[in-house]
């Protein structure tokens, strides 16, 4: 069960991605916000079980190991192509962790989207 500041910051963050789609977001931009978040939140769940899976001794080197982590590139660059067309935003890879973000100018990276530990 999410205590009501995770489901206050959830809703600002849902929010916040439906704003970059438009300045005045319907109920299906909202709804369709809603459900990359969440998916978002998934993935980031996912990369932390992996990071585990990938730095504990003995499951490092196990199939299932290698196919999760696929699981994780296959989502993640699905993810990124539904965010790029909803609101031209991209899941990137500054660390072992994914955040949503974009390109700028001189190929750097920004960061729109990383605090996703709740």
């Amino acid at each position: 069960m999410q205590d009501k500041n995770t489901t206050q910051l959830r809703q600002y963050d849902l929010e916040k991605l439906a704003h970059f789609a438009s300045k005045e977001p319907t109920d299906q931009e909202m709804a369709m916000a809603k459900r990359l978040m969440n998916s978002f939140y998934r993935l980031c769940r996912l990369a932390e079980r992996n990071l585990y899976l990938a730095t504990e001794e003995h499951t490092c080197n196990l199939k299932s190991t290698a196919a999760s982590e696929r699981r994780e590139m296959a989502w993640a660059d699905k993810l990124s192509a539904e965010l790029k067309s909803f609101c031209g935003l991209e899941i990137v890879y500054l660390s072992w962790c994914p955040s949503i973000g974009r390109t700028v100018e001189h190929g750097g990276i920004k960061q729109d989207f990383h605090a996703w530990m709740y």
